[in-house]
C-alpha cells in the first residue's frame, strides 16, 4: 500500500509540475537527472558544513516528505527539520515566512545570538 500511494503521489506531482514545465522537458529530466542526480547529491550532503534547515508539510500528499526530510536532516551535518503543520508539498507560500522561519530557529545563520554575548 505505502509503494501505491508513492507512485500516486509521483503520478499527482508530475501532473503539478507539467503544468509549469513543457512535458517533453519533464519527461527527459525525470528519466536522465532524478537517478543519477540523487546517487551523487546523496554522497555528498555530509560533506555540506553549512547550517541547512529543512522545511517539511506534514500533509504532503505527493511523496513521503516526512521521511525526506529525516533522510536529510540524518545526511547533513548542521541540519535542522521546520515542520508545517497542514502544508503540502509546496510548503513554502504566502503563509510561511522563510526568513523569520530561518532567522528563529536554531540555525543562526547571521550570528545573532554570538554577537549579543
Amino acid at each position: 500500500a505505502r509503494l501505491g500511494d508513492t507512485m500516486k503521489g509521483y503520478v499527482d506531482m508530475f501532473q503539478i509540475t507539467s503544468e509549469y514545465l513543457p512535458p517533453a522537458l519533464l519527461e527527459h529530466r525525470v528519466k536522465n537527472w532524478l537517478m543519477v542526480g540523487t546517487s551523487v547529491v546523496d554522497k555528498r550532503l555530509n560533506q555540506l558544513a553549512i547550517p541547512s534547515l529543512v522545511v517539511v508539510g506534514t500533509a504532503d500528499q505527493l511523496i513521503s516528505s516526512k521521511d525526506e526530510a529525516d533522510r536529510l536532516v540524518r545526511l547533513l551535518p548542521q541540519a535542522e527539520k521546520l515542520r508545517v503543520p497542514e502544508a503540502g508539498h509546496f510548503v513554502l507560500d504566502e503563509n510561511v515566512n522563510l526568513t523569520e522561519a530561518i532567522l528563529y530557529s536554531k540555525l543562526d545563520p547571521l550570528k545573532f545570538k554570538e554577537t549579543k554575548k
